[in-house]
């Protein structure tokens, strides 16, 4: 039986069928039995599949050589690379060939697996993961979400409008896009995939804080007057959360300093998964309950979003986002 390395030389070297046998000999030979050591050389050949890939010219070949890697994919090195090769399969993506933009989808999901187990299993303990923790996995998954929905953007067309379901979309790239995202959903949950979207669209509107600003600023007496109550609001949600929830979470967290927290948040312009894995080192939080540490969260997520922060002129997030729906609403 030919070996990874004879195959894939055939793959790259042979004519139309003797390619496309040699393919398909591929998962034959990652699914047959025999000595284990047999899968040694396949952690190089996943490793290069990019750079090997931008060699080849022939459409046939290109093919036949995505497909024979998205048969043995699931044999990568997880956990030293979670997602070294997503810039690729999201070129992959947008291929004109159907049958590569489909490996290209299968592999994606494959991913999805791993990445997504602290959401299934949320009552495991976080050392349960060895050193791919729920965060790096959290990280990742914002990361994916927000590239697939900006190449949804990009491809997006008009006619789509008239399909209701994804598999009656036309074949091209938008219909492998939403292929995964509706994977996503399914493996995270609607619940968190709404937290994702909601993250992303902070992002959004972070990035373009600086217009938003000058524009809040430049925008007469009508902002300045919506500005005004919108600070009024703030102050009154900060006295909520400083004089009702902040003693629950001190009686859990006697360790917990507030206002070193919000002096972080106001000096280190640091993202809330970096906030919370500061704050985690220090109180363990994994001997509490689910639920307390889901609240807890949303408490370090709340504080991150309402204090100020020195890189937004002494603003928070959340007046940065009414600034921005105030801009949105003015140009409707």
């Amino acid at each position: 039986m030919p070996t990874f390395a004879e195959l894939f030389n055939t793959i790259l070297t042979g004519d139309r069928d003797e390619s496309r046998t040699a393919a398909r000999q591929v998962r034959k030979q990652v699914y047959s039995s025999g000595d284990g050591n047999k899968y040694k050389s396949i952690t190089s050949i996943i490793d290069n599949a990019p750079q090997e890939y931008e060699k080849i010219m022939e459409g046939f070949r290109q093919e036949n050589f995505v497909v024979a890697i998205s048969v043995m994919y699931f044999l990568h090195d997880k956990e030293r690379h979670p997602d070294f090769l997503f810039p690729w399969l999201f070129h992959l993506l947008q291929h004109e060939n159907g049958n590569i933009r489909l490996a290209a989808v299968r592999m994606i999901e494959n991913e999805l697996g791993p990445l997504t187990v602290h959401i299934r299993f949320p009552d495991k303990k976080s050392s349960y993961f060895g050193s791919f923790t729920p965060e790096l996995a959290d990280m990742i998954l914002f990361g994916l979400f927000g590239n697939l929905n900006s190449l949804a953007a990009d491809l997006w067309n008009p006619s789509y409008k008239k399909y209701k379901y994804i598999s009656s979309l036309p074949n091209g790239p938008y219909k492998s896009v939403q292929m995964v995202l509706s994977v996503l959903e399914e493996d995270c949950g609607k619940e968190y995939l709404s937290r994702l979207d909601d993250s992303l669209r902070k992002m959004q509107i972070m990035e373009s804080r600086k217009h938003i600003i000058k524009t809040v600023k430049e925008g007469g007496i009508l902002n300045q007057t919506a500005l005004t109550l919108l600070q009024s609001q703030l102050k009154k949600m900060r006295e909520e959360l400083e004089n009702d929830m902040l003693p629950m979470m001190t009686s859990f967290y006697p360790r917990f300093d507030f206002k070193k927290v919000v002096s972080q948040v106001y000096e280190g312009n640091l993202s809330i998964p970096e906030l919370t894995k500061l704050i985690d080192s220090s109180l363990n939080l994994d001997k509490q309950s689910t639920e307390q540490r889901s609240a807890f969260l949303d408490f370090v997520s709340t504080i991150w979003n309402i204090y100020p922060h020195r890189e937004l002129e002494d603003y928070s997030p959340y007046e940065i986002a009414a600034m921005y729906e105030l801009d949105q609403n003015k140009k409707h």
